[in-house]
């Protein structure tokens, strides 16, 4: 697919591809509208950012405006 990037940040506002039920589902596009930094994988709570990287994203709870969430390591791209 054009455009994907797998470096770089992931950033509030940036279009992301992301498989939902914890990376089970088939890729699905959203825009991303909160971010959180974890201490640890799997971990809700913590920190709000306005960006992450994108090597670092499993440590990190990310909400999506489609109502979900995901955690960083389920987001497959960065589409810009």
């Amino acid at each position: 697919m054009t455009g994907q990037r797998e470096t770089g940040q992931i950033k509030v506002g940036s279009r992301v591809l992301y498989r939902g039920s914890w990376g089970s589902k088939v890729p699905k596009e959203a825009t991303v509208t909160a971010i959180e930094e974890t201490e640890e994988p799997g971990e809700k709570s913590g920190c709000p950012r306005e960006r992450i990287d994108f090597f670092r994203r499993e440590c990190s709870c990310i909400d999506l405006d489609d109502g979900h969430w995901c955690y960083g390591d389920q987001i497959d791209a960065v589409l810009d």
